[in-house]
Formats: structure tokens, sequence, C-alpha cells
């Protein structure tokens, strides 16, 4: 497939995967609800960078011969990771809109708050192993890597521009669907983690022959 469907996509998969109620997400809109509009998009921006970095570096690390010679066991670890954040987010406790706070400037609030996040780096590893072979990504030049990488920051970026822009219903809505969206996520995580499993299946115990 075009690198230009996947860059597409990984806006889709950002996006959706940003969805439930995170720091950074609170952090956005509880910024612009205090400070206006502005600080909050500062927070926004440094936030998607570590979006961009880790994205960018699963995708560069799927390209290594390392990662080509043992790509079956690479791919056996997406259902565990997959389950994994499932199990997360359905422990996940519904947030009140209480978030840390930092005497830094708006900007590397958003980026601190955004890298801390140990599950973007595990989300987009599984995520782009399991999808590897369909975009032969082993082959992306450096331009479609750095796409692939922006794609990854816009989703998130175009989600937090939507908190700032409703950030004002953000806490009814929070308070009244928060577990719901987390259930949501979690059975979607598990469908995925399926999915992948039954491929795996028959890729181990069909495939070639």
């Amino acid at each position: 497939m075009h690198w230009s469907l996947l860059f597409l996509i990984t806006i889709i998969i950002s996006y959706v995967a940003s969805l439930q109620p995170a720091p950074l997400n609170l952090l956005v809109f509880k910024t612009n609800i205090d400070y206006g509009k502005k600080n909050a998009l500062w927070v926004a921006f440094g936030g998607v960078f570590p979006e961009f970095i880790y994205c960018f570096t699963c995708v560069l690390l799927i390209q290594t011969k390392w990662f080509t010679d043992n790509v079956l066991w690479m791919r056996l670890a997406v259902p565990i990771l997959l389950f994994s954040m499932a199990w997360n987010t359905f422990r996940k406790k519904k947030e009140t809109g209480k978030v840390k706070t930092f005497t830094l400037p708006y900007f590397w609030k958003g980026l601190f708050t955004g890298a801390s996040n140990p599950m973007l780096p595990i989300f987009w590893f599984g995520m782009l192993t399991s999808i590897a072979s369909y975009f032969n990504i082993n082959s992306f030049t450096f331009t479609e890597t750095l796409l692939c990488a922006f794609g990854a920051s816009i989703g998130e970026f175009v989600l937090l521009l939507h908190y700032i822009s409703i950030s004002n219903k953000i806490a009814k809505v929070l308070n009244k669907s928060g577990n719901r969206m987390n259930i949501f996520l979690g059975w979607t995580f598990i469908v995925v983690a399926c999915a992948e499993s039954i491929h795996l299946l028959y890729l181990i115990f069909f495939h070639g022959k």
C-alpha cells in the first residue's frame, strides 16, 4: 500500500487511541480554562513531540535487520501488549480533572507530560509491528518514515484542538462517560489482540503449507 494511506491511518489510529481521558488531554483543557487558549495551544504543541519521536523510533526499529530476522517473535509480543493495554484501560479509574502542575513554561509542561506516558512507545511499537507487513514499513525511505511519525503527532494534535474547542463541556462529559470510554477502548484492544493472535496462529501452523 502507498505510504500516503499509512499516513492517513496513523492519524486515525493516533486520534482514536488518544480519546480516553489522559494527563495530557486533561492538562490541555484545564490550561485553556484557567489560562486561555494561547497557553493551551503551547501545551498541546509540546505534548505532540513525544508522539512523533516514539513513532519515528519504532519505525526505524522495524527497519533494522534484527527486526526482520525476528519479526515473528516480535509479532508474538503484540497480542500480549494489546491485552496488557486492555487490562490497564479497564483498571484505570475515571479521571476527575485533577492534573499535576509544573512550574515550567507551557510548552515544556506539555512536552514532559506527553513524554512521561509509558504507554506511548509500547503502543506504537505494538501497532506498527502488527501492520508492518501490510505496508512494507521495513522499506520506507527516510521521508516516508518522517511522514508516518507526523501522522501520529497530527492525530494527537487534532484531538487536543478538539479538547480546547469544547473545554467548557469536557468536565461534564468526563464525569458522565469516562468509564464507558475506557470500557470501549479496552474491548477495542481485546478485539485487535484476538485478530492478531488468530493471524499469528495461521502463520505458524498453516503458512507455507
